[in-house]
């Protein structure tokens, strides 16, 4: 027969922790709502980025379309050749501005979408964390039970038989905690792919921040 005495200070442990785990449980799945909340708005403001991100693309090919053409029938239309030098640089700064425009706007889609998704999985942990608690606490009761039924000097069977409760309890308990330890992992390998998303994306902004347009270099190396 367990030690009585251990059994009732395990059972109170259980009680402190189970309820500490279960308000845990309840912010984490109110901070993952907030954040799938917080992803999707992010997405939707995204989708029209995403937009103007391809109409500014169309623009740019098209004037680099209208530039080639002009450069073909400048004898023709008598265009300086400063002119068309001037647009050509623009059409191609434009044009290399507005593709990795366009990839800066997959990034961010990615990330939004990924962020999604990692919220959902937090949802589900705060569930798998709440059945943690109650788990320990079934358990902190089954073991009250058992040490109550000892001071009581009840029958063997009955002693022994509240004893099978909290034990089989236990085994329950520690298969739910895996489950979260599961969870846990399953969802650091999303974050350690958000993570390379969002290095990508800096780079891909620093690569957009160090285009210059031709005039600007020029200007500077005067």
């Amino acid at each position: 027969m367990t030690d009585v005495n251990e059994v009732e200070k395990l059972a109170e442990e259980n009680l402190n922790l189970g309820k500490e785990e279960q308000h845990l449980a309840k912010q984490l799945k109110t901070l993952s709502k907030l954040e799938f909340d917080r992803a999707r708005a992010t997405e939707a403001l995204l989708k029209k980025e995403q937009e103007v991100s391809k109409v500014r693309k169309e623009l740019a090919e098209k004037q680099k379309e209208v530039v080639e053409k002009k450069m073909k029938l400048k004898a023709i239309l008598k265009i300086p050749d400063d002119e068309l030098k001037t647009q050509k640089n623009s059409a191609e700064y434009n044009e290399r501005v507005a593709k990795i425009n366009t990839e800066i706007a997959e990034f961010n889609k990615n990330i939004a979408e990924s962020e999604k998704q990692i919220a959902k999985e937090k949802e589900m942990l705060a569930d798998k964390q709440m059945d943690v608690s109650k788990g320990r606490l079934n358990l902190a009761k089954k073991q009250q039970a058992y040490v109550k039924a000892v001071k009581a000097a009840q029958p063997d069977e009955k002693v022994l038989n509240l004893e099978k409760d909290y034990v089989n309890e236990q085994k329950g308990l520690l298969s739910q905690k895996k489950d979260v330890i599961k969870k846990e992992r399953d969802i650091k390998l999303k974050e350690n792919k958000l993570t390379d998303l969002r290095k990508s994306l800096a780079q891909k902004q620093i690569e957009r921040n160090n285009v210059k347009h031709p005039e600007e270099r020029a200007g500077s190396s005067e």
